[in-house]
């Protein structure tokens, strides 16, 4: 025994986090992949890889095309995200979804929480647009044009899955773009990969390099600031809630929000595209201090500091 290495905390929950980024990536690039073009197979008789391959390469405008891809993104999300990272959590640390939780929450801080998301909104749009219009040095050029042409075939395939007519169109893109992002991504990057963080690392080093990793995973240059910004914001109120629910309903709005604003704009029931829409310098400013007002009042109202491990134990032996 005497010879044995010793394992720290630090060591087992670096092993933990390793393997659960092992499990991730099989869950999210392999199984759930797998699974996304079975999904697809009962409506589409001639599906062949090649023919996917070419599909995906050159969408079309048509609902059968956009619910192939919702479909496929769905599962593949729903697998990698969701599936797969609970089991992780069952089977290699026995634990639950409910152990993503280390305190219960009230209705007061879930609102406060959802109108940061609100409030917000225009100073994260002023922050999209810069990040959007960034220059690049001369020796990024050849980055510069490869990040740009990325840029807009998302743009084009964003557009076209957005392209909603009916209401059952949005309610199942709601499901595929808002819902299960806003459960999964908050599991894996703010239940999992957030919280492991925190015990190797300062607790705010860990949440901003989480928002790094939250933001870089969606391999888009262009938005990397904003939505790196939305992934702390997030992760704050996780940490200082101790409830993940309030990121997961964060998250869900952030995304819903954005879906049914377009939703509205292509039925025509109102004029204005959110995706276009620009704020005023006072706009973008009072979003600002209104969305630090909205923070520091859940701050206030849901962190509690986590006692030191000497003093928990040593309250624990006194109660014995």
């Amino acid at each position: 025994m005497a010879n044995q290495p010793l394992v720290t905390s630090r060591t087992t929950t670096f092993s933990q986090l390793l393997m659960f980024l092992g499990c991730l990536f099989i869950g999210i690039f392999l199984i759930g992949y797998l699974l996304g073009i079975l999904a697809l197979m009962p409506f589409f008789t001639d599906l062949s890889f090649k023919g996917l391959l070419n599909f995906l390469q050159n969408p079309t405008d048509n609902w059968e095309g956009r619910f192939a891809l919702l479909l496929l993104q769905g599962v593949s999300a729903l697998v990698g995200f969701i599936i797969i990272p609970l089991l992780y959590l069952r089977y290699f640390e026995a634990r639950k979804f409910a152990s993503l939780h280390e305190r219960k929450t009230s209705l007061v801080p879930i609102l406060l929480a959802l109108a940061v998301v609100l409030v917000v909104m225009p100073f994260m749009s002023a922050i999209i647009h810069w990040n959007a219009n960034l220059q690049l040095p001369g020796f990024l050029s050849e980055f510069e044009k490869m990040a740009k042409a990325k840029e807009e075939q998302l743009a084009q395939l964003t557009s076209f899955l957005t392209n909603l007519k009916t209401g059952g169109e949005f309610f199942f893109t709601l499901v595929i773009i808002a819902v299960i992002p806003g459960i999964g991504e908050e599991i894996v990057f703010r239940g999992i990969i957030q919280k492991k963080l925190t015990h190797l690392m300062n607790p705010h080093v860990a949440i901003w390099l989480t928002g790094f990793l939250f933001s870089a995973f969606h391999l888009q240059f262009y938005g990397l600031i904003p939505r790196m910004l939305l992934g702390v914001l997030f992760g704050y109120l996780y940490y200082w809630s101790g409830n993940l629910w309030l990121s997961i309903l964060a998250h869900f709005l952030n995304n819903g929000f954005t879906l049914l604003m377009i939703y509205l704009y292509k039925t025509g029931v109102i004029s204005f595209d959110i995706q276009k829409l620009s704020y005023g310098v006072v706009v973008v400013l009072l979003s600002l201090v209104g969305s630090a007002v909205l923070l520091w009042l859940t701050h206030k109202l849901t962190y509690r500091p986590s006692e030191p491990v000497g003093v928990a134990m040593e309250y624990a032996e006194e109660n014995n």
